[in-house]
């Protein structure tokens, strides 16, 4: 089933929340404050908006395909399965949806200014450190397709 039920997931499997051993495999998770229950495919989504971004010359982010092709191919088959349309389109949509959700929760904290924290050499304030992320993390949004 490609959707899946909802199960315990990790919430923010980004690429700093794996442990990694000395030969690059990934031995362990991080950051288990996190869990809850949902669908595999909002981890999946989280995952793929960590670890497919490409930084490109002008500094803004895009959605780099090829990462995207190895990473779902690399989690299904550990899954037994073999990526087809509907994979894609869902951890697509997951992956659109989870960086829509942090562009808000970062828009959220220009207003409530008290969550993320902020890097003092490049920002005058808190506020505008997660207004320049929001922006950053729009445009990525705007650059993962609906399908491949």
């Amino acid at each position: 089933v490609v959707a899946g039920a909802q199960q315990l997931i990790h919430g923010d499997p980004k690429a700093s929340n794996l442990l990694w051993n000395e030969t690059g495999e990934v031995v362990g998770i991080l950051d288990c404050d996190t869990f809850l229950y949902h669908f595999p495919a909002i981890d999946v989504g989280d995952a793929l908006r960590s670890w497919c971004k490409r930084q490109g010359a002008d500094g803004a982010s895009a959605f780099d395909l090829e990462k995207y092709r190895s990473a779902t191919e690399g989690y299904c088959a550990g899954l037994g399965e073999n990526v087809d349309a509907t994979h894609h389109v869902l951890y697509l949509r997951a992956t659109k949806l989870i960086t829509l959700e942090l562009a808000s929760r970062f828009l959220i904290d220009v207003a409530e200014d008290y969550y993320f924290g902020w890097d003092v050499a490049k920002y005058a304030n808190r506020r505008m450190h997660n207004l320049a992320r929001a922006q950053q993390y729009y445009h990525f949004f705007t650059t993962i397709p609906e399908s491949v």
